[in-house]
């Protein structure tokens, strides 16, 4: 039963990683988005923010899918 509850408690814990990391990337694109107005940034700025965010977003979660599997 113990074990079970930290098999649970890791698998919470790795989507608790992936959210914060979700918030980040969105955090990160609307500041750049914010940025384009005042000339600092340019669309494919933004655009390149998001779409290395969505990997990384990918990445972390193949990771915590095979991570999942080892515990």
């Amino acid at each position: 039963l113990l074990q079970n509850y930290a098999y649970d408690i890791g698998i919470f814990a790795g989507l608790g990683l992936a959210l914060v990391v979700f918030f980040i990337v969105i955090k990160n694109t609307i500041v750049a988005y914010n940025d384009i107005p005042n000339g600092r940034s340019t669309m494919g700025a933004v655009a390149m923010q998001a779409g290395v965010g969505v990997l990384l977003m990918v990445f972390i979660m193949f990771l915590l899918t095979e991570a999942a599997e080892i515990l």
